[in-house]
């Protein structure tokens, strides 16, 4: 986020390009039960506020890339209240 500096991990099966436009539909719909929707649906954030940096490509079994977003997101600190990822 370009105003609070918080940070979001997420793995995807598709192109980064794919799943941040489901992300600006959640943005753009309000979608209360996605955390990137609900933090950019906060008075004085927008779409336009969010940056994107791809970190790793990784194989496309799920579990290898379940495994690689839980590292990523212990070791950037994303999980709540210090990032946007949920605690599982």
């Amino acid at each position: 986020c370009r105003i609070c500096h918080l940070q979001y991990v997420g793995q995807t099966g598709n192109t980064l390009e794919e799943r941040f436009r489901g992300h600006f539909q959640d943005i753009n719909t309000e979608n209360k039960f996605k955390p990137v929707s609900i933090h950019f649906t906060l008075p004085n954030h927008s779409r336009h506020d969010v940056t994107i940096t791809g970190i790793t490509k990784t194989p496309t079994d799920v579990n290898i890339r379940l495994r690689t977003e839980e590292a990523c997101i212990r070791q950037l600190s994303t999980a709540e209240p210090w990032g946007l990822n949920r605690r599982r």
